[in-house]
């Protein structure tokens, strides 16, 4: 019995080992016999590796239709451990739009694996602490990646007044700790990464590419504050 199992696996080695590309010594014991139970865990790998390699295909394209990742959905500003606050990823045939950057918000996507640096427009709803203060970690990431890459992006933010001038805060708050590492000749310039706010103070529609169009409506979430 053992003789045969032995027979057995020296055959199907032989096989996924010829299959998969690469040669096996055999080993044998001093009555010349062959040592199968050394070969078995090599066995156990080609049984395991043949499959996916036989199976193997060119990575998919960006898939068609519509998809809505929630990232964040627990409102603040106070935080907590297992949610995160308000944003949401729309994609649109592969193409990512941000909709609100509340606190978690890069966090949740690297656990989701949605590189910060590939997404192109962000949107705020409005600029609730729950909704907006995430952003300036997703920049700092987008720097820090973009520079690293030695690429240059720009990023396009929409939302309702004060936007640009948040935005703007934004980007001086990381600008001094990168400041930091420019100086040490580390990747991190702000300049790799432009960030380009646009205020929304009318109803109507707001943005336009060749995968959506987005329409402002305002509403009574919170009073507008007129500014002079």
């Amino acid at each position: 019995m053992v003789r045969r199992f032995s027979k057995l696996i020296e055959k199907l080695v032989s096989i996924f080992t010829t299959r998969l590309g690469f040669s096996l010594k055999q080993s044998r014991s001093s009555s010349g016999k062959i040592g199968w139970l050394a070969t078995f865990p090599l066995f156990l790998l080609a049984m395991m590796t043949w499959p996916c390699m036989a199976h193997s295909a060119p990575s998919p394209k960006a898939p068609k239709g519509v998809q809505i990742l929630l990232l964040g959905t627990h409102a603040g500003p106070q935080l907590y451990k297992n949610r995160s606050e308000h944003s949401s990823l729309l994609i649109v045939d592969g193409r990512e739009y941000l909709i609100d950057c509340g606190i978690g918000t890069i966090r949740r996507m690297v656990r989701a694996g949605i590189k910060s640096k590939t997404i192109g427009t962000i949107f705020f709803t409005h600029l609730h602490p729950d909704h907006a203060l995430g952003l300036a970690d997703l920049m700092a990431n987008d720097v820090f990646t973009l520079d690293a890459a030695g690429a240059l992006s720009t990023i396009n933010i929409y939302g309702p007044p004060e936007t640009t001038e948040f935005v703007k805060e934004a980007l001086n708050y990381i600008s001094i700790p990168f400041g930091i590492f420019e100086a040490e000749d580390l990747p991190g310039s702000v300049q790799a990464a432009h960030f380009e706010a646009y205020d929304i103070s009318k109803n109507g529609a707001v943005y336009k590419d060749d995968k959506i169009r987005v329409i402002a409506a305002e509403n009574t979430h919170y009073p507008a504050k007129v500014r002079t």
